[in-house]
């Protein structure tokens, strides 16, 4: 039988079924109707969803832990300045909020301990970006009066510049076309995004990411496979869950993904994993992070994952994966490759693009490059801010009166094609709107400095 994953590698480019563009007519029907249910809650408040399972079992899984306080967010247009000014430093954590917190690591989830003493009480153990660049380097107090409050504003925080087809589109695939279920899982990503607060990670970027974490290059995104899908490297080698606390941890993850979302060009909509699994030892599994990892991939990024090809695995990632493997989506399950050489690899990266340590010829090796001076000064510009957003909002609600109008008829044929060619116009004046906007209220990235974004 065919794998459809391999495939795609085959004939040299992604499979576009279900996708913008490439849907049937009863694909379309379905968009329709899950956007008329979509609409119809964007304007109900965060109390009134369930609480979202929590990404690790007995603890505090926020990415958002101990991070950051409310005192630090008071900012207004009339205390932001136009120009770089100091951020605020993070408190230092309850006992309580460092037990539950800081907790517990394990191989495979068996008798948990805690992290050492002496790992807790490393100088480099909390050390954040900010902590190591100049204040003028980073970006201002959080602005609060942009903070996403309802699911209408996790929605379109999440699609940003977008096509908001495109996230909708992820959820219905995920679930197989089963409306109903795309829409409890959609609401339940949206409130996490609004528990997470991933606006403000956002917003503050790689100041608030784990120093020593990001400078490992513990998971990096370096060119495109074989059907132009950006390739995120995670050298599990590099992995030592004693070296920063959990919520560090998933913070990175969160940052990461967020990036590589930046990068996704047309039609490629998903990323390639190379997991480099060269030397990994029993000190570098992290049970907790791995579980919770796999939750935000299912859950929260549904459809943003093409293909995980998991490079020169020993012994002991082969009784891990033996583990999870009754945990994984058959779907998940089925874009897991194993590859023992660099021959292997080559079925999916071209060999000009593959990274020299893997056997190809590009001689790129991953070096972090802190924030630069003013890299963020437009974040410093509220009136420019509110302005912005102003347009933005204004081209969101003319966009939501077509789509209503769209989900809701009960014909085809012209009529249906005219209110669908009125909708491609409003969507594109939100991109349009969105691109400025997302400059100003989220920081540059790693990539940015790059120039790959």
């Amino acid at each position: 039988m065919t794998n459809p994953i391999l495939e795609q590698y085959t004939k040299g480019e992604p499979n576009l079924e279900g996708t913008i563009n490439h849907l049937t007519k009863e694909q379309t029907e379905l968009l329709r109707k899950f956007w008329a249910r979509i609409l119809a809650e964007f304007e109900k408040g965060i109390d009134e969803l369930h609480e979202p399972e929590p990404l690790v079992d007995g603890q505090e899984a926020s990415a958002n832990a101990n991070q950051d306080s409310d005192e630090e967010d008071d900012s207004s247009p009339a205390t932001m300045t136009a120009s770089a000014g100091a951020a605020s430093s993070s408190p230092s954590p309850s006992p309580s909020q460092a037990t539950s917190e800081k907790g517990s690591w394990s191989l495979f989830g068996f008798g948990k301990k805690k992290p050492s003493a002496a790992s807790e009480q490393d100088p480099e153990y909390e050390q954040l970006v900010k902590d190591k660049v100049p204040k003028s380097h980073l970006p201002p107090p959080y602005f609060k009066q942009l903070q996403a409050r309802t699911i209408h504003d996790a929605f379109w925080d999440s699609v940003m510049s977008d096509n908001p087809d495109t996230l909708v589109l992820r959820f219905l695939r995920a679930r197989k076309w089963n409306v109903d279920h795309a829409f409890d899982m959609i609401m339940k990503c949206l409130k996490w995004r609004l528990n997470e607060r991933i606006d403000k990670i956002q917003w503050y970027g790689e100041s608030r990411i784990n120093y020593r974490l990001i400078c490992k290059g513990l998971g990096y995104v370096h060119g495109t496979d074989k059907i132009g899908q950006p390739v995120v490297y995670i050298p599990a080698r590099l992995n030592n869950p004693k070296d920063q606390p959990l919520s560090h941890m998933l913070r990175y993850t969160i940052y990461l993904i967020e990036a590589s979302r930046l990068m996704l060009e047309p039609p490629a909509e998903k990323a390639c994993l190379v997991f480099d699994m060269q030397d990994l030892s029993m000190a570098n599994m992290d049970w907790p992070f791995f579980k919770a990892f796999l939750r935000m991939l299912t859950d929260y990024y549904p459809e943003c994952l093409g293909v995980v090809v998991v490079y020169k695995a020993n012994r002991i990632f082969h009784v891990l994966f033996k583990m999870i493997s009754g945990l994984l989506d058959p779907v998940v399950a089925s874009k897991i490759r194993f590859a023992n050489s660099t021959e292997d690899l080559l079925a999916y990266i071209d060999e000009d693009s593959l990274i020299a340590e893997f056997g190809g010829k590009d001689p790129y090796k991953f070096e972090y490059l802190p924030p630069r001076e003013d890299e963020d000064k437009p974040m410093y510009d509220t009136d420019a801010i509110l302005e912005a957003r102003k347009r933005r909002s204004e081209a969101i609600e003319e966009y939501q009166k077509v789509t209503r109008e769209w989900a809701n008829l009960d014909v085809t044929g012209e009529q249906l094609d005219k209110v669908s060619q009125e909708r491609d116009a409003a969507r594109n004046k939100v991109i349009e709107a969105s691109r400025p906007y997302a400059a100003r209220v989220r920081a540059k990235t790693l990539y940015h400095r790059l120039d790959v974004v």
